[in-house]
């Protein structure tokens, strides 16, 4: 655990999670004062990308893992969206995990992940962009998280 404090007007400020220690979890605090603004669970490669101006301290600190007891799949957040959205998946076992963006033709926009990943829960965030890195068109989009032998499909919308 530890502080951060920013001391720069050039926003956004990026943070990236390197060779953390496979056995804990950790959690990344933009604070406002001593208030809490947003909550950024870690993982290592994972560059949190902070763009409210008002941050001015950041606080890492380790939290307890507890595995989920089973596999689940939540709604992303915000639905509708425009132009990121987050998703976010429980997993009780480590174990290889896809997550991938289809059109309502059924056709695969991008795959967000594919990887092994320990038992936890995980937030992934997509930015309403294609496998080319191309923005997508308004409309009805499907993710689908596969986990062993575990998946699940949800529906999110994108309004520009």
């Amino acid at each position: 655990g530890g502080e951060i404090r920013l001391q720069t007007a050039n926003f956004p400020v990026r943070v990236k999670a390197v060779n953390l220690p496979g056995d804990s979890e950790y959690v990344l605090k933009a604070m406002l004062g001593n208030r809490v603004i947003r909550e950024y669970r870690l993982q290592n490669g994972q560059t949190i990308e902070i763009n409210d101006t008002r941050v001015r301290k950041l606080k890492l600190s380790k939290v307890a893992s507890i595995a989920p007891k089973e596999f689940a799949v939540f709604e992303n957040y915000p639905n509708p969206f425009n132009p990121t959205t987050e998703i976010r998946f429980a997993l009780p076992e480590r174990g290889k995990v896809s997550i991938i963006i289809y059109n309502t033709l059924g056709q695969k926009v991008k795959t967000l992940l594919s990887a092994t990943r320990e038992a936890g829960s995980y937030t992934i965030r997509w930015d309403g962009r294609n496998a080319a890195g191309q923005s997508v068109a308004s409309g009805i989009y499907l993710y689908r998280i596969s986990a062993g032998e575990n998946s699940q499909i949800k529906k999110m919308i994108l309004l520009k």
